[in-house]
């Protein structure tokens, strides 16, 4: 039985809701910086899906990095603990925006800096999951992190809707924009400081160990949400260094592609919102094996138009394929949110909060995020300009974490 002494519920909600703030503004940077960033490489330099996957892998690589450096981050830092880390990176990573601004003519200078602002990025997110999470039980936890999702997720799917528009009217505005996220993050961050925020955020004082049976379960959900975590940004990652250069959306203007592709961003805040409503999936581990044949589906859906697999050019001037996209992106930004929500969830709930145990779900996303980009890049090197060698490197990884996926699941149910 672990306790924790109890926050007066005034004192809890300022606490969550500048966390939340926090979480709000860095994902702005987040967003411009590390997802529409592709976009800016394509309208700027010219860039194809090999250049734009080699970076994407590279990020991923950080992402590992500096998700694994949190937790002993928190540990050493020794002004302010965990607030105090948030503040320190908040402002580490304006200063970065503003260098990423400074160097942005400069293809080499801008991917240096762009892979130093990834690993600060990556350490600052299992702090905050950690501040959210800390001394909440199963239920608290859920609802928080369900919060937690739909800000984040919301503030990605508006910021990249806008990065087209943004980039043509003045391309240097992403990186002034996310310095100023993060400029305001490292204040509020500051400021949870000073108010002695740093405490768990806890309004139950009791953690009750859940029976066997229901604790056998979590642990099933965990790996198959964690074998899935993954595959979730490998597609991730590889989709948005590729949907700048798929044919369906050749003939639009980057305003116009950046809005069609950010429509699965949209289908993943649903999906956040129904895991934060709904506690069916909490003890249904199968939906994560069905989520991951869904995403599957959908990443082929979007990258391959049916006018050429069909052999009817017909379809793509009467909209068929643009159509069809966007009924795949609803679908895997569902199956997306669905897997994201688990592996967060059950992560945090058998960890009780653990900064470490986020570390491990960001590191994750870091491993997908070097996995896809680099499968895809490798093909692409091979095969340059053919997308569908890139969707087939991809599909393989995936078709791997099924059969992972499969096999945990058999081996659970002989246990």
């Amino acid at each position: 039985m672990n306790t924790t002494v109890s926050a007066p519920p005034s004192i809890l909600r300022r606490r969550l809701l500048m966390v939340l703030l926090v979480t709000g503004l860095m994902d702005i940077g987040a967003s411009f910086l590390l997802n529409g960033i592709f976009f800016y490489t394509e309208h700027q330099f010219g860039w194809g899906p090999l250049k734009n996957l080699l970076l994407a892998s590279s990020q991923g690589v950080m992402s590992i990095c500096g998700a694994l450096l949190a937790h002993p981050l928190t540990l050493r830092w020794r002004w302010g603990g965990h607030g105090g880390a948030l503040a320190g990176l908040q402002w580490a990573l304006m200063l970065v925006a503003l260098l990423l601004m400074a160097v942005s003519a400069t293809p080499v200078g801008m991917v240096a800096a762009l892979l130093v602002y990834t690993l600060f990025t990556a350490a600052s997110w299992p702090i905050l999951e950690g501040l959210m999470t800390t001394g909440a039980d199963s239920h608290q936890m859920s609802r928080r992190l369900s919060i937690y999702n739909l800000v984040w997720s919301g503030g990605a799917a508006v910021v990249i809707a806008l990065t087209g528009a943004i980039l043509q009217l003045h391309p240097l505005g992403i990186f002034i924009l996310a310095a100023l996220g993060h400029a305001v993050a490292g204040q509020v961050a500051y400021k949870m400081l000073r108010d002695k925020s740093d405490s768990p955020i806890t309004a139950a004082p009791v953690h009750m160990e859940p029976e066997p049976q229901l604790l056998r379960i979590r642990r099933l959900a965990l790996w198959l949400s964690r074998i899935s975590m993954p595959a979730v940004y490998v597609i991730n990652f590889s989709l948005l260094a590729m949907l700048p250069s798929l044919p369906v959306l050749n003939n639009l203007s980057t305003a116009n592609k950046t809005l069609l592709a950010s429509i699965w961003l949209v289908a993943r805040f649903g999906a956040f919102i129904l895991a934060g409503m709904t506690t069916g999936w909490h003890t249904r581990p199968r939906l994560l094996l069905a989520a991951s044949a869904v995403m599957l589906l959908a990443f082929w859906g979007i990258t391959l138009r049916p006018s050429d697999l069909l052999g009817m050019p017909a379809l793509a001037t009467g909209g068929i394929d643009i159509a069809m996209m966007i009924v795949w992106q609803v679908a895997l930004g569902l199956a997306m949110g669905m897997i994201y929500s688990a592996s967060l969830y059950f992560g945090m709930v058998l960890s009780h909060g653990s900064t470490e145990h986020g570390g491990y779900h960001e590191a994750l996303v870091g491993l997908g995020a070097a996995i896809g980009p680099g499968v895809g890049a490798l093909t692409q090197s091979i095969w340059p300009g053919q997308i569908v060698y890139g969707v087939a490197g991809v599909s393989a990884v995936m078709m791997l974490t099924l059969v992972l996926s499969v096999g945990v699941l058999i081996r659970f149910r002989r246990a």
